[in-house]
């Protein structure tokens, strides 16, 4: 799964971290390895059974259940959005990425999203996730996006 090498390209040229929201955190794989670095973690999930496995791995983060479209936290709260595996689970994609943005500071270079998925290996003119992350433009307020391939995956970054 490559976790420790998705958590540093997740920051890699980011500055001042200190918060990550990692939305469908599943059983807490990565927000414990976020928590590991120090990081104030809170993560959310749409399965209420995941709440209980995530806290017995990393009991110092807060989990609530909750779905990616509609996050239950404050705007601006969190430095990094992270999304593992998650945007072909929900119901708008794009209403996803609009949400876990808002939660980000509006400081550029200071924050941004991060998505590891299967991507689109075709070479049809880049991947969906950057060709629908770039497509929507100033309403996301994303001003780039990276690709960096995985062994199996490969980990998007949506920077303002």
């Amino acid at each position: 799964m490559e976790v420790a090498r998705v958590v540093d390209l997740t920051f890699s040229g980011l500055e001042n971290v200190s918060s990550v929201l990692d939305i469908g955190m599943g059983s807490g794989l990565f927000a414990e390895a976020f928590a590991a670095k120090g990081l104030r973690v809170a993560g959310v999930d749409a399965n209420p059974e995941m709440i209980p496995a995530a806290q017995s791995f990393v009991p110092q983060v807060i989990f609530k259940v909750g779905t990616a479209e509609e996050l239950l936290f404050a705007d601006g709260e969190f430095d990094v959005a992270f999304m593992s595996l998650l945007l072909h689970e929900t119901d708008d994609a794009a209403k996803a990425v609009q949400e876990s943005l808002s939660c980000l500071p509006e400081a550029p270079g200071r924050a941004g999203v991060a998505l590891r998925g299967t991507g689109d290996r075709s070479g049809n003119g880049g991947t969906p996730a950057c060709r629908r992350g770039s497509s929507l433009g100033e309403n996301s307020r994303i001003f780039t996006c990276e690709e960096t391939r995985l062994k199996k995956f490969i980990l998007y970054r949506f920077n303002k």
